[in-house]
């Protein structure tokens, strides 16, 4: 299955997103200065403005980092002031100083972003996110349904969030523009909403409806190859017994379930009944057990 995520409506692969450290303008990165004493340089800094408190008030200027560290007794070539870049820091040990509240921070204290960058044949674009979980995780099959000439394709969605939760009759379609520079984008749909959107685009519905409920469902019969084990399926009264290969039969041309293992997780009393007057029309053989 493939693990992909949306974010902004932009289709990317889970793996490609990053951890980094989103600092602002007013944030100072300070390398070659050892980040294990910042309790030690936030006293020693208060010294320094109580001392510089009445030069600072007269010319209305900041803090300056520089002059204190020199001050504090670092010799210019020691050390290196630099500003944060807009998409993220690496998860490095790093001695940091905000302007907003003229403190000094260990980088190992901050709380982690989310990143994902992306060349669009010109120039690097990113997506910075504070969190992910606002975001759109999921697990999809492999293949997909290409929509002719309209530059679109279907997956079928398995789960959903981080905690994997499954789902049904919900699909992902994806966007391709015409212009290369553009990323691919896509949008979730359940089952009644990607027909709307395929009426919409003047595509034959029930043709297209027939393949994508297929999907997922080749791969899944690569792994498990039917035997003829009987699986017992529990109802009101009474058990259904009924052929492996028989069950995988109905739930994938009857039902909209990828695998006999996500059925048997899922399935209701009434889902037995009607096995049983599937597997009638289809003229299979099932066993009912009295309990």
């Amino acid at each position: 299955m493939k693990k992909l995520a949306l974010w902004n409506d932009l289709l990317i692969d889970q793996r490609e997103i990053e951890e980094v450290y989103a600092l602002d303008k007013s944030c100072t990165i300070i390398e070659g200065i050892p980040f294990d004493h910042v309790t030690e340089l936030n006293e020693r800094l208060k010294v320094y403005e109580e001392q510089h408190a009445h030069y600072s008030m007269c010319n209305s200027v900041p803090l300056d980092v520089d002059d204190f560290l020199k001050w504090e007794g670092f010799e210019e070539h020691e050390f290196t002031l630099k500003k944060p870049t807009v998409n993220g820091e690496p998860l490095d040990d790093f001695l940091l100083y905000c302007d907003l509240d003229s403190k000094f921070y260990y980088s190992g204290k901050l709380e982690i972003s989310y990143v994902y960058r992306w060349f669009n044949g010109d120039e690097w674009k990113y997506e910075l996110y504070d969190t992910i979980t606002e975001e759109i995780m999921m697990e999809t099959s492999e293949d997909c349904i290409i929509l002719e000439g309209k530059n679109q394709q279907v997956y079928k969605v398995f789960t959903m969030d981080e905690e994997n939760v499954k789902v049904r009759d919900t699909y992902l379609i994806t966007f391709k523009s015409d212009c290369p520079r553009e990323h691919i984008s896509g949008k979730v749909l359940e089952k009644g909403d990607l027909k709307k959107h395929l009426t919409e685009l003047g595509c034959n519905v029930d043709e297209y409806m027939k393949s994508i409920f297929r999907l997922g469902r080749e791969q899944e019969d690569t792994r498990t190859q039917p035997s003829q084990t009987k699986i017992i399926l529990t109802s009101y009264d009474r058990n259904l017994k009924i052929n492996h290969c028989d069950l995988q039969q109905i739930i994938t041309k009857k039902l909209d379930y990828a695998t006999i293992k996500d059925f048997l997780d899922e399935y209701t009393y009434d889902d037995v009944e009607y096995i049983r007057s599937c597997a009638e029309d289809a003229e299979l053989h099932t066993e009912w057990i009295k309990n």
